[in-house]
């Protein structure tokens, strides 16, 4: 894919190592951000959104044509950088071969749009980035590739934050999922990748920190997830409920559920397992309503992150390699 191109050579080609920058992050419900600098001179601190299923950076700049209100000022590279330097349209990673990229008065524009309906556009451009590392110093890394955006429609964002920090490179490979202990016999062509008439990419698993919640492609995928929790609850004998952000819903008695709540397994090539426990499959929603916290997406399937809970993850940039393993997130500090 040519964003994910584009993310991994704008952090390898450059004469800085990949290992040694590590930034630092601030939690806020749901999200995660990440805390940068930029420009030269870097005059103020701005935070972008962590998000491991998207492939490039892209912050807000000016002159905006659509922009939400952030609580920073908009960073205007052309009157606040002298570091601020536009992608040429001949340039490595302005391949005009995707539908994505265009050249417009010489100088490479990207274009983005996410599946929920929310696109960002702008300008590529090469810019000088600090980060606060967790080391209590400041990391600078210089002639970074990033999108300077300043068409941004259809995104809900807090006012803190003023864009998205990609972490992602490739789709992952999913081979299966299984409810409750049982497989419920998936193939990978299910989660494929594919193009539609328009040149696009669709499918895909991918693991979103960006996301709150898990998302199923619909057509498929999701009905049959959604129907195997159905079933398993039906041995419960619980009174299902509804509400307005999931599907799969049950009232809870006050003595309690009789019988063991659902678990989540996600089966990646390789014979390679990822376990969501009972306790983060259910989001309680409000007294006595519990539901599986399971959406329907077009086009895309993703791992959000409240199904990532009491996991470490690690993505090694190098190899293109992502490792998990369970772990108390109470005790880490």
């Amino acid at each position: 894919m040519a964003r994910a191109r584009l993310l991994r050579l704008s952090l390898l080609g450059l004469n800085y190592s990949v290992e040694h920058l590590r930034f630092s992050l601030k939690a806020q419900p749901h999200v995660y951000m990440v805390e940068l600098y930029i420009g030269t001179p870097a005059k103020r601190k701005y935070y972008l959104v962590m998000d491991t299923s998207s492939d490039i950076l892209w912050m807000q700049c000016k002159p905006c044509i659509h922009c939400w209100k952030q609580t920073m000022p908009i960073f205007h590279p052309t009157k606040e950088s002298s570091s601020f330097d536009p992608i040429p349209c001949n340039h490595t990673l302005c391949d005009l071969n995707d539908p994505d990229k265009k050249c417009v008065k010489g100088q490479c524009h990207y274009n983005i749009d996410y599946n929920e309906g929310s696109s960002s556009r702008g300008v590529l451009g090469s810019e000088t980035l600090g980060f606060s590392s967790d080391r209590s110093q400041k990391d600078v890394v210089r002639k970074f590739v990033f999108g300077c955006a300043n068409d941004n429609k259809g995104f809900s964002m807090p006012k803190e934050l003023s864009g998205v920090f990609g972490l992602d490179m490739e789709p992952l490979s999913l081979a299966n999922i299984s409810v409750a202990g049982h497989r419920l016999g998936f193939t990978p062509n299910d989660f494929a990748l594919r193009k539609d008439a328009r040149g696009l990419v669709r499918g895909g698993f991918f693991i979103d920190s960006g996301s709150t919640y898990t998302a199923l492609s619909t057509g498929g995928p999701y009905e049959r997830i959604r129907e195997a929790f159905r079933a398993h609850f039906k041995q419960l004998k619980l009174r299902s409920a509804n509400h307005s952000s999931f599907e799969v819903c049950y009232r809870v008695p006050h003595k309690g559920v009789k019988g063991a709540l659902p678990s989540l397994t996600v089966h990646f090539s390789g014979g390679v397992d990822y376990t969501v426990a009972p306790q983060n499959v259910m989001e309680e929603m409000e007294k006595n309503i519990i539901c599986v916290g399971i959406v329907g997406r077009p086009n895309m399937s993703v791992l959000g992150e409240h199904y990532q809970y009491n996991h470490h993850f690690s993505y090694n940039v190098r190899e293109k390699r992502l490792s998990f393993a369970p772990a108390d997130c109470s005790r880490v500090v």
